[in-house]
């Protein structure tokens, strides 16, 4: 919704390229949410069996595959956009708005699978309030704040990167985080 406001104040064509380069985005974006909650179980199962081995090596082979999901779809729509966007659109201008709008929002494909599985590692392990506390940083507490500032400074390209740099600073959290508990997990097994 504050998106969608923002992108509102540079007129219908922003809004429609916007709306089509989001959804675009979705898929990477979905897959990767996919492959953290499928770990879910097998993270719980780990973790309450004091197989910490596992555990980590399931946490890094997921976040290695939702990396390389992520930066597969940025590839693909950074040099074939066109094709994905002529299925939306057919006037020219507007689709070449589209995928300029896509390049940039697909930049942050790569970072959600990092977040999104620590996030479900949380939830795993039964911290659900380390989970929740990740949804809230991102939403709240740096999506409003950098949209409205990127939105002052740099305009509608401004707003576009909102989501990058947001995935950005999410990622140093939600790894020290993670690094954090591991310590934790480290001493209580001694």
């Amino acid at each position: 919704i504050i998106m969608d406001n923002f992108i509102g104040l540079y007129g219908t064509e922003s809004m429609a390229s916007f709306g089509i380069a989001y959804n675009l985005n979705l898929i990477p974006v979905l897959l990767s949410t996919s492959l953290s909650q499928a770990c879910i179980p097998l993270l719980s199962y780990y973790y309450d069996t004091k197989q910490k081995d596992m555990l980590h090596m399931t946490m890094i082979a997921a976040i290695l595959y939702s990396i390389l999901i992520g930066m597969l779809f940025a590839v693909i729509f950074y040099f074939s956009c066109s094709i994905y966007v002529s299925l939306f659109l057919i006037d020219e201008v507007l689709a070449y708005k589209t995928c300029k709008f896509l390049r940039i929002i697909v930049i942050s494909a790569p970072l959600i699978g990092i977040s999104n599985m620590i996030s479900n590692y949380f939830t795993a392990i039964g911290s659900n309030k380390k989970s929740l506390l990740i949804y809230i940083i991102r939403n709240t507490i740096l999506y409003i704040p950098v949209v409205i500032i990127l939105n002052s400074i740099y305009q509608l390209n401004g707003i576009l990167f909102t989501q990058p740099v947001v995935e950005v600073i999410l990622m140093i959290i939600c790894l020290v985080m993670y690094l954090l508990d591991d310590a934790r997990l480290d001493k209580l097994d001694e």
